[in-house]
């Protein structure tokens, strides 16, 4: 397996498997949730690669990417990510692309699904923990109920600001700590969650978890026949599966799409990996 890393103006990316094979060899191309990282994607992710090459992504603001003082819209997210898969297109040639997105991700590979161009061909897009929301209130509400820490940025008070500020000004000293205050997430990912800025999380929280029109996305989704398919947590807070299935329930013919539901959260990425991985490399062999 060969692995190369490049960042700069480019967001970040980790490239796996064979860099320079068939130009329609399928290239898996995967996206985090807010305040991810490429370390989301652990050793059962990157075992894809020794089938497909693979593209891990720090998205704009997060990680080891870029943070530029932008509002962090849909718009700015998307041309970062087609910027960079360009880029990736002139070096390594990749053209036959498995979308795949975790929560916030997964709303971002939807959009660009929607709208991408060549010289790219998207196979399919599997979407992980996808926020459907019937309205930015009820987003807040329920961004709000998952955790303490996403109500203070759900509500952007002058006191999440503060918070958020503090925990980048104290980052070296913290990201040391972070794996004993979020025991529940690998270490790599407890680490990297204090990799972003206030305009980063606050930005992506905003413009597109809270602003998400997801169901109308699987809407065009559906209607342009690209094949899609989605993985979630029956006990997902932050992410309501019964907002999905009333999403998708009007779809026909049902089997235009798949879904996999699984016993946890919206953590199913770091808990169901392996099934996550069986789903995804499913989609990437029917593509």
């Amino acid at each position: 397996m060969s692995c190369t890393a490049t960042t700069g103006e480019l967001l970040f990316s980790e490239v796996l498997g064979p860099l320079n094979g068939d130009p329609n060899a399928i290239t898996l191309v995967f996206l985090h949730g807010i305040a991810g990282s490429t370390a989301a994607w652990g050793d059962t992710f990157r075992s894809l690669a020794a089938k497909h090459r693979v593209v891990l992504l720090d998205c704009l603001g997060f990680g080891n990417s870029p943070k530029p003082k932008v509002a962090y819209t849909v718009k700015q997210h998307l041309d970062a990510l087609s910027t960079t898969l360009l880029n990736l297109h002139a070096i390594h040639g990749l053209q036959q692309l498995v979308l795949v997105g975790h929560s916030m991700g997964a709303i971002l590979a939807a959009h660009w699904a929607v709208e991408w161009k060549e010289p790219f061909h998207l196979k399919s897009v599997v979407l992980l923990s996808l926020p459907v929301y019937e309205s930015a209130q009820q987003a807040s509400r329920q961004v709000a109920a998952s955790s303490l820490f996403n109500k203070w940025m759900a509500l952007e008070t002058p006191a999440a600001r503060t918070v958020c500020w503090l925990m980048c000004r104290l980052r070296p000293a913290l990201m040391p700590l972070m794996p004993y205050f979020l025991n529940d997430l690998p270490p790599a990912v407890a680490r990297d969650s204090l990799k972003h800025t206030w305009w980063s999380y606050s930005g992506s929280l905003r413009e597109v978890v809270l602003g998400s029109r997801a169901a109308a996305l699987i809407q065009t989704l559906h209607q342009r026949g690209c094949a899609f398919g989605f993985v979630h947590g029956v006990g997902d807070v932050l992410a309501p599966i019964e907002n999905l299935l009333q999403a998708i329930q009007t779809l026909q013919p049902a089997t235009s799409h798949e879904l996999l539901q699984l016993e946890g959260g919206h953590d199913i990425v770091f808990k169901h990996a392996p099934a996550c991985v069986q789903f995804i490399s499913k989609m990437a062999c029917q593509a």
